[in-house]
């Protein structure tokens, strides 16, 4: 038997502190003894037999740890497994152990991985750590490594299984890692006749622990068929673990095997021509046939409705309205199906002249130029293409009566000068807005040309403004004597939605900067200072008039 042998010296001190330590009630700790033998204490030896350990999931494995004292006293040590992941599988049998100096005693850790993703594969390096009871500053540490199995638990899935098509099918493949490492598969697919081409993307795919990857698979015929029925060409998708031993055999069906995932599918042909296109062919063939001969032994449809209806009846509601002391306005109620009208005067002895065409769009037309109070009768025929249909009976009626001319005193104080051109809608009133109001006056001034009152509409100027010299003016012109156009109203309705707006006869101003042949009215907005400001006006003349000129009334 070994044994630790004091001198009296030695001794008395020693029990005289253990004394003290007794009456005060606590534990004696060799920390907490000032002991003259307290610096004797030194790290443990530690040594396992195994420093690297292979275990399979839900398996087990086991590792002997030996600790010796190199010390000169008894020493108790506590023996636990430190690392990642590792500690929490390992037991150690038994945790603590009392070692003579110079003796070993021995230990067992045993390693207890859970099985499925719980514990992942690979290597995981782990500690066991031996500590002193009495001086927990007195340990030492023994590596290595523990070993995890990989287990493969791949599953692979093709939605849909049969596709269908002329060229080519869709699919997509799902695949599932429930085993305990990650894996990167390359993903293929093939079919025995090689009558199919395939494409896949990604083709490459990542799958960690308990992940899911998903890829797109286009599988495209390499031959046709024009006719025929549908031929089933099956195929089989396969993912191969990058890195990996090509495989000893061929793979299992359903799901190959769980580290090389396999799945089948099929591809439908389908022919060119089925039986329902050739079908629908045939049919819009012989309608296309059937319609190209009807049309060269039949006339146009145009012309043979207008030859089935026969000449229009005579249009209805004929009226003659006057517009002033030299126009009437002749209106009638519209005949369906035909393509033009036709107004002429009807004389005293009952012949017809002045025949003027109206477009079928158009039920109205204005007679210009007439002698105030007078009657005069008109008849309209309506045409169908190349048949004409019988007049109306006819319709007469009588132009206004002159107005009597104001006296010069009329009116107030004023000069006739200024009477003169109060009347004039290009100079503005006391309000700020053109008069409406026209004058009588059939003087002139420099330059104008004199204009008969009686053919000059409510609010139209009878005298050229002076102001007007070299500026600007948005207008539109139109022939009274061919055009339907009531100058009044266009008047009218431009001053609506622009007050500048005036009218005036082209006679008023001989150097109008436009190429007129007769006299016409100009409806226009201004004046304006540059012929910019004037074509930007034109839009709001268009509203009114179906065109509209940058134009200067006197230059």
């Amino acid at each position: 038997m070994t044994g630790i042998y004091l001198s009296t010296a030695e001794l008395i001190p020693a029990l005289e502190n253990w004394s003290a330590i007794a009456r005060s009630g606590s534990r004696p700790c060799r920390n907490s003894i000032h002991s003259p033998y307290a610096d004797r204490v030194t790290d443990p030896i530690v040594s396992i037999d195994l420093d690297h350990v292979a275990v399979e999931p839900g398996g087990q494995a086991s590792v002997t740890v030996t600790v010796r004292n190199p010390g000169t006293i008894v020493e108790g040590y506590q023996i636990e497994v430190v690392g990642e992941g590792v500690s929490q599988w390992a037991d150690v049998l038994p945790p603590e152990v009392s070692v003579y100096p110079q003796q070993e005693a021995t230990a067992v850790i045993v390693f207890s991985p859970p099985g499925g993703t719980g514990a992942p594969g690979g290597t995981w390096p782990f500690g066991i750590r031996v500590r002193s009871t009495e001086d927990a500053d007195a340990s030492a540490v023994a590596e290595g490594d523990l070993e995890i199995g990989k287990v493969f638990g791949l599953q692979a899935k093709l939605l849909p299984v049969n596709s269908s098509g002329r060229w080519n099918g869709r699919h997509v493949i799902q695949i599932t890692n429930w085993g305990n490492s990650p894996v990167t598969l390359k993903l293929s697919a093939t079919d025995a006749d090689q009558a199919l081409g395939f494409m896949i993307r990604p083709d490459v795919v990542e799958l960690p622990l308990g992940g899911t990857a998903t890829a797109r698979l286009w599988a495209k015929t390499k031959s046709p068929t024009l006719r025929g029925t549908a031929t089933r060409i099956p195929f089989t998708v396969a993912g191969e673990r990058q890195g990996a031993p090509p495989p000893q055999a061929p793979p299992t069906p359903y799901g190959g095997s769980l580290d090389r995932p396999t799945v089948d599918g099929a591809f439908n042909q389908k022919p060119i021509l089925t039986k329902t296109s050739v079908m629908v062919a045939v049919l819009a063939l012989l309608g296309i046939g059937g319609g190209v001969a009807w049309l060269l032994t039949h006339p146009l449809v145009e012309e043979s409705t207008f030859a089935e209806l026969g000449p229009p009846p005579a249009p209805a509601a004929v009226k003659v309205d006057a517009l002033g002391p030299e126009s009437l306005r002749v209106g009638w109620a519209a005949v369906p199906d035909v393509t033009a009208y036709t107004v002429v005067e009807v004389l005293a002895d009952g012949s017809r002249t002045g025949s003027k065409d109206v477009t079928a769009t158009d039920n109205a037309l204005t007679f210009e130029g007439l002698k105030p109070a007078t009657e005069v009768c008109y008849a309209v025929q309506a045409k169908r293409d190349k048949l004409l249909g019988p007049f109306s009976e006819k319709e007469c009626g009588t132009t206004a009566a002159l107005a009597a001319s104001p006296s010069p005193t009329d009116g107030g104080s004023g000069s006739p000068s200024e009477s003169a051109s109060t009347g004039d809608p290009g100079s503005p009133s006391e309000s700020g807005e053109p008069s409406q109001e026209p004058t009588s006056a059939t003087s002139t001034g420099p330059g104008n040309v004199p204009v008969n009152p009686s053919k000059v509409p409510t609010g139209a100027a009878t005298t050229a403004n002076p102001d007007f010299k070299g500026k600007w003016f948005a207008a539109d012109f139109w022939d009274p004597n061919v055009s339907i156009f009531d100058p009044a109203d266009r008047l009218a309705k431009l001053q609506a939605v622009d007050k500048r707006a005036g009218i005036v006869s082209s006679d008023l101003y001989p150097q109008i900067t436009l190429n007129l042949q007769a006299t016409n009215w100009v409806l226009f907005i201004g004046p304006f200072d540059t012929r910019a400001e004037a074509e930007a006006a034109c839009p709001t003349v268009k509203k009114v008039q179906p065109g509209c000129l940058s134009i200067q009334l006197d230059p």
